[in-house]
């Protein structure tokens, strides 16, 4: 599995082990066209953001968080080839691609409803893009705008002292 970390860290790469490097780390192009099962992940813990836009963005785009540009042309994806991998390659990497990582007969029901079309919308928004329904295993688990009505109460933020607690999330919802 790959993780989204040089969108958030690429910087810190460049000045460590050159531009050149980077625009090679990891070899994108190299690991699909090789046909190797790949999957996504956000590594979400301490290291880097729950939000697979960021790494989404950096795949397609070539470009940090700040900026940079962090991937070569040609090491670059398909916005179908980076979705493909956060959705059927991480259902691959957990055993699952038979009930998960697709919306198909007999899978279960794990799907968002987008701000904007991932598809559509210019390079640069790629990385603000955010779910405004999420539903998994059939049951709605976030709602915002429209659908903030369907969205089931969240328990208490912890720890207690969490900056999400003062500041909101990512777009200053609280």
């Amino acid at each position: 599995a790959l993780d989204g970390k040089m969108a958030l860290h690429a910087d810190g790469f460049i000045k460590t082990y050159g531009r050149e490097k980077a625009l090679e780390t990891p070899r994108l192009r190299t690991l699909v066209d090789s046909g190797i099962p790949l999957a996504m992940t956000t590594d979400a813990f301490r290291a880097a953001t729950y939000n697979p836009w960021v790494g989404i963005s950096w795949m397609v785009t070539g470009k940090s968080v700040s900026g940079s540009e962090a991937l070569a042309k040609d090491n670059r994806l398909t916005r179908a080839e980076a979705l493909r991998l956060f959705t059927i390659g991480g259902a691959w990497f957990m055993n699952a691609e038979a009930e998960i990582g697709a919306i198909a007969p007999g899978y279960l029901a794990d799907f968002a409803v987008l701000d904007r079309d991932y598809f559509a919308v210019p390079e640069d928004q790629i990385k603000s893009i955010s779910s405004v329904l999420t539903v998994m295993n059939g049951k709605v688990v976030f709602g915002a705008q429209d659908y903030r009505n369907l969205s089931p109460e969240l328990p208490a933020i912890l720890p207690a002292w969490s900056p999400v607690k003062y500041f909101g999330s990512y777009y200053g919802e609280k």
